[in-house]
């Protein structure tokens, strides 16, 4: 259970901080659309994926720590 565990906390890691790294990158980038039409609908669907994904995430992370720590 602890391999188990720690393969959660380091999956559930690398989503949260990718997550966050792409976000950055694509806000950054600034230009979603040519014409500049529904650049605030894709911002709105960018920002609410990046909150699932982060909470995704975080949630695998603290499973698998749970599990570290239950199964000792």
């Amino acid at each position: 259970m602890d391999i188990i565990g720690m393969i959660l906390v380091v999956v559930g890691a690398i989503i949260y901080f990718g997550t966050m790294l792409m976000y950055k990158r694509s806000k950054k980038k600034g230009q979603f659309n040519p014409d500049k039409a529904g650049n605030d609908e894709f911002l709105t669907l960018l920002n609410n994926g990046a909150i699932v994904t982060k909470v995704i995430g975080a949630l695998l992370v603290v499973a698998g720590a749970i599990m570290i720590l239950a199964f000792q």
